[in-house]
């Protein structure tokens, strides 16, 4: 190499605070590099000779990118091969020949050369030297010169073949491969054996999974179970003629288990308004009758953590209900269905095969609101007719949930019965006006508005109950049979309602609504079967509606929301 290291020593004088100097050496050769200030900088020229180099030191304005003030000097750098400095020239034959020469400018005698050509073989001595390739490509020659002065050169050159005869055998190549499997997927590893060539080679895979599809890739995830003949084709491709040299294939059978069938989702909260430490979640499965308007819980998860997973459930139309069950302190996230409703009969449904991976049934939990203030109320739940055994008497209906909202709509928490069926909410403003909604699985269920004022803090004789016959669950006033013992079948939903009213009777009665104060506001027939009652021209409150036929004294609340 013909190298040479300059070393800058400009100086710019004093500058303001927005102003750089900036130095470029330029080396007379044509090229050029900014260097730093009293840096050291090498520079390997192509070939002997004098050169005028520069150095340009100028100073710059930052604020308007402008040359302030600048200077030059130039400096003549003579540069020559050493007594032993040698160049390679190459000459190229057929069949991958190349012709190496060193060449010695100063003319020294005496000189010896030795060849690194670059590819692996022994080293070359003398020049010129001629050795042959194989395979064609580019090749990085070292020439190592030297004298008897001593002196020693090293120089490189690149060569590039391109007619190396190019030779293969196939008697190697094989194509085999490994499986494995993992429920409905099938993993596999190529271990297939390579020809033998005198230069490179692509290899090219494809698989024929035995179920209609084919392709590269090393995993495949099979519609149904069953045993499948699978085969590797593999194709040995010559890499700069691009045609094929080898093939061959083989087949193996995998079996593999039916698809999953999962039901999946995710149960989320806002964590920064509903703080709960390792939150524990459980998930119900929720199938629902259309017919005899009830709701079953088939199947339940509990878990730490937010994914839930229901695996080989039937063919059917489900809803979901999630809660974290270790909320200990409040606000905290109240039961919630899918997506986001806190009642079942306004949630979100799904239609599942039977079969396959149905995902991104989510649940956001909602998150009661804290309130403080003096205001109790509290009651009980019981199993009413029908319930019991003499079918007469209510018993104690233990682990309801029970909800309870403000005047606005917002969901202040939620309250499980104990044992005895009873329930209790604290720490309410008053005055206030709350609403608490009896969730029963399987039930329609009526909310019941509670009022609390200065003068009744406390209401302790908000109770419900649940019957068999109406599949209800409903506040017990007093003074007002809520459903006879008859065997009639009444159901009537949804409840509360903002107009609309169906009534599912097993026999034709007759239909009355009355206000608060006993004015009756509609009266009509209904039929066998379901009853359509468009109610949205009534004012928002609370009626009653009473369904008599022989037999059969049905009285219950309605509750009208726009």
């Amino acid at each position: 190499m013909l190298q040479v290291t300059f070393t800058d020593a400009s100086t710019t004088g004093t500058m303001t605070g927005q102003q750089y100097p900036r130095y470029t050496l330029r080396f007379g050769d044509g090229q050029s590099s900014y260097v730093g200030p009293t840096s050291a900088t090498p520079h390997n020229y192509s070939s002997p000779g004098t050169y005028t180099a520069t150095m340009v030191v100028q100073v710059i304005d930052s604020s308007t990118n402008t040359v302030v003030c600048g200077d030059s000097t130039t400096a003549s750098v003579t540069v020559a091969y050493p007594s032993c400095g040698s160049t390679i020239s190459v000459s190229y034959g057929t069949g991958g020949a190349a012709t190496l020469t060193a060449s010695t400018p100063a003319g020294t005698s005496g000189m010896s050369y030795s060849w690194n050509y670059g590819d692996g073989s022994p080293a070359g001595s003398g020049s010129p030297t001629t050795h042959t390739y194989a395979p064609n490509g580019y090749y990085t020659v070292t020439l190592t010169a030297t004298s008897s002065a001593p002196c020693t050169w090293t120089s490189t050159l690149v060569i590039h073949i391109t007619n190396a005869t190019f030779t293969y055998s196939c008697a190697s190549a094989h194509a085999s491969f490994t499986s494995s499997t993992s429920s409905n997927t099938a993993y596999f590893s190529n271990t297939s054996s390579n020809p033998t060539s005198s230069q490179g080679f692509f290899s090219y895979a494809t698989y024929h999974y035995g179920d209609g599809n084919s392709g590269s890739s090393s995993s495949h995830t099979y519609a149904a179970g069953g045993t499948y003949t699978v085969c590797l084709a593999m194709r040995w491709v010559d890499s700069l003629s691009n045609t094929q040299i080898c093939y061959d294939s083989t087949c193996n059978s995998v079996t593999v288990s039916a698809p999953p069938s999962n039901i999946t989702g995710t149960v989320t909260f806002d964590s920064a308004g509903c703080p709960v430490s390792s939150p524990a979640y459980k998930v119900w499965l929720i199938t629902y009758n259309a017919s005899s308007q009830l709701l079953t819980a088939i199947d339940s998860v509990s878990s730490s953590s937010p994914y839930y997973t229901f695996s080989n459930e039937p063919a059917g139309n489900y809803r979901v209900k999630a809660m974290i069950t270790n909320a200990t302190s409040s606000p905290a996230p109240v039961p919630t269905y899918l997506l986001d409703s806190l009642h079942w009969n306004n949630c979100d449904s799904f239609a599942y095969s039977g079969s396959g991976i149905s995902s991104g049934h989510n649940v956001h939990l909602q998150c009661g609101t804290l309130t403080t203030g003096p205001g109790f109320i509290g009651g009980n739940v019981t199993m009413g007719a029908n319930k019991s055994a003499n079918k007469t008497t209510g018993i104690p209906d233990p682990n309801v949930e029970i909800l309870i909202s403000n005047a606005s709509g917002v969901t202040l928490g939620y309250a499980m019965t104990d044992v005895n069926g009873a329930y209790s909410f604290s720490n309410l403003p008053v005055p206030g006006t709350y609403t608490l909604y009896p969730e029963v699985l399987g039930y329609q269920n009526t909310a019941w508005v509670v009022t609390l004022t200065s003068a009744n803090e406390n209401i302790t004789n908000t109770n419900f109950q649940v019957h068999t016959i109406s599949h209800t669950a409903n506040p017990v006033t007093s003074g007002i049979a809520n459903v006879t013992s008859t065997e009639a079948e009444i159901v009537v939903y949804p409840n509360p309602t903002t107009g609309l009213v169906n009534i599912a009777s097993s026999v034709a009665a007759n239909a009355v609504i009355s206000d608060v104060v006993g004015h009756k506001v509609l009266e009509t027939a209904i039929n066998a079967g379901n009853t359509k009652l468009n109610l949205g021209n009534l004012q928002a409150g609370i009626y009653f509606i009473s369904i008599k036929a022989t037999g059969l004294n049905y009285t219950n609340k309605i509750i009208i929301q726009h």
